[in-house]
């Protein structure tokens, strides 16, 4: 018995965690994140890499039958918890880590569980272990018949904005068509002293994304650091940022924006110490700029969105196919490369003004399902990340339109009678008003 709880609790020392941010939970989200690192304890890639749950934010309507799907995909011994605020955090990782040491109530839990997978018949060859299989669809982006899978990704995905669900149609691992939809939270008061640790926590999840992790933990610290002065207005940590950080690059178009808000809780500090704090988020930028892991993450996603097909056959497909599809392998290519690079060089520019984020994720969100035909999964979640995509900040009418829909259909246009051949059916996202 001492030899099991000795060995327990040296296993909670490495709990990891799924996080499952929802709209309006970023502030406790981080929180999390910053007090797990505190214990050691790290971040799951999956449902079945976890040990423990955390639903970070006030879930709104619908989310209750996604979090019990995720929570009974982690094997036991687990946990769950909710944190609404940041001062729940506390107490929330104390009870995850008593809950995991309960060997009775683990033993109940194990026992009570059920894993047949529901709504699975015996015999249903199409859904095996209720997976759906690939079927056959006509006229994708080359013109020839493929297998095609529909694959749901979010809202319960690591290094992905809160809420979010992209119902993708794929074809191999490359998308040929998506719709958005946004899962609701909890309002919460968008406080512009934030903008720059949101940035440099969007930074992050692309470096991580990308592979580039050392980038990433930086960008962590720094965001940290960001968020820190919030008690004294002479005291600010060493990596600290300030807005007002002078750069040789503007942001593209799509990059995104910063406000000087921050300037407001910078109090005292000196002009030495803004430079200083400046210096550090520039580094990171400069580090980013010339790193070769970076690059050649870019330079791969880049060439994993080209056609499956090759070869004679390839050539003559894409000849006769519509010059709208035919651009679209190509078109997407540079897309991506260009325009992930771009976002994460803006995500780091403190100079960069974002006065109507709402507006610019709605157009974010609208663009998106364009913006992901003929891009490989990878560098759309690549893209995703870079686009910084808050969608606590979207009003009601917005979070209505990107509202799941009970049809489960990724095809808005099934109303829609024209027959001319055109692809314009095949790049869609969610219904307007």
């Amino acid at each position: 018995m001492a030899v099991r709880d000795v060995l327990a609790r040296w296993a909670v020392r490495g709990t990891a965690v799924l996080l499952v941010e929802v709209p309006g939970g970023w502030a406790p989200r981080v929180a999390v994140e910053r007090a797990m690192a505190e214990r050691g304890w790290r971040s799951a890639s999956s449902p079945a890499d976890a040990d423990a749950l955390v639903v970070c934010g006030a879930p709104g309507e619908g989310w209750g039958e996604v979090l019990e799907r995720t929570w009974a995909q982690l094997p036991g011994p687990r946990a769950r918890a909710s944190v609404a605020v940041p001062s729940d955090v506390t107490g929330a990782l104390e009870g995850l880590a008593a809950s995991l040491l309960d060997d009775d109530a683990q033993r109940a839990d194990a026992a009570a569980r059920d894993l047949v997978a529901d709504g699975v018949e015996p015999g249903d060859d199409m859904h095996p272990a209720g997976l759906e299989l690939a079927g056959g669809e006509d006229d994708l982006r080359d013109g020839l018949e493929m297998d095609v899978l529909r694959v749901p990704l979010g809202p319960v995905l690591p290094d992905w904005p809160a809420g979010l669900v992209l119902r993708t149609v794929l074809s191999g691992d490359v998308v040929v068509r998506a719709r958005v939809e946004v899962m609701a939270g909890a309002a919460a008061r968008r406080d512009p002293a934030d903008d720059v640790a949101r940035r440099l926590d969007a930074a992050a999840q692309v470096l991580r994304l990308s592979g580039a992790d050392d980038l990433a933990a930086r960008a962590v610290r720094l965001r940290d650091a960001a968020l820190a002065p919030r008690t004294s207005s002479t005291q600010r940590p060493e990596d600290a940022p300030s807005p007002r950080t002078s750069s040789t690059h503007r942001p593209q178009e799509g990059a995104l924006s910063g406000t000087s808000s921050t300037d407001r809780r910078e109090g005292g500090a000196s002009v030495a110490e803004r430079r200083r704090s400046a210096g550090k988020v520039g580094e990171l930028r400069g580090r980013v700029e010339r790193s070769r892991v970076l690059a050649w993450a870019l330079r791969e996603a880049d060439v994993a969105t080209s056609s499956p097909t090759s070869g004679a056959e390839s050539d003559a497909a894409q000849a006769s196919a519509p010059a709208n599809r035919r651009d679209v392998g190509l078109d997407a290519r540079r897309r991506t490369r260009d325009d992930v690079r771009t976002l994460l060089l803006g995500l780091l520019d403190l100079d960069a003004r974002d006065d109507d984020p709402g507006r610019r994720i709605r157009a974010a969100l609208d663009a998106l399902p364009e913006r992901l035909v003929g891009v490989d999964v990878v560098s759309a979640r690549l893209l995703v990340a870079a686009l910084d995509l808050r969608t606590d900040t979207l009003d009601a009418d917005d979070l209505a339109a990107l509202a799941p829909r009970e049809d489960d259909s990724d095809d808005d246009s099934s109303d829609d009678d024209s027959d001319d051949g055109s692809d314009q059916h095949m790049h869609h996202g969610h219904a307007h008003g």
